[in-house]
């Protein structure tokens, strides 16, 4: 009897369980009187998808917010969407370096006599 094939292999996760609710707690305030800082249901789930949906792995455990959320879901709005978008943008900038150009001493080209015309009637009288 023939062999099944090999199921494909899971592609290995970006962030781990642990780090990704390191992320839910260090966005979110925690409530009055409140024993979690995060719904351990529905955080890790908005962060699995904003991770897939940005997924550079530094960009995440060097990312702050700089202010805290109650709620996730904050980052999956408008808003939220827009300034995820430009702070990944930004991180993810790699600019050239900028080439030094070297001035020589040398003279280039012919000096142009410029002929000065007058600007008032008193010069051109002069």
């Amino acid at each position: 009897m023939p062999r099944k094939p090999a199921a494909p292999k899971k592609p290995k996760a970006i962030l781990n369980r642990n780090e990704v609710i390191g992320l839910c707690k260090r966005f979110l305030k925690p409530d009055e009187g409140a024993t979690r800082y995060y719904d351990p249901k529905t955080s890790p789930m908005i962060m699995y998808k904003l991770i897939k949906q940005y997924p550079n792995r530094e960009f995440w455990l060097a990312y702050q917010l700089g202010f805290e959320l109650r709620s996730l879901f904050w980052l999956t709005g408008d808003k939220g969407q827009e300034k995820l978008a430009s702070d990944y943008a930004v991180f993810n900038l790699r600019l050239k370096p900028v080439e030094a150009h070297v001035m020589e001493d040398t003279k280039v080209g012919e000096d142009v006599v410029v002929v000065k015309r007058p600007q008032t009637v008193a010069d051109l009288l002069r």
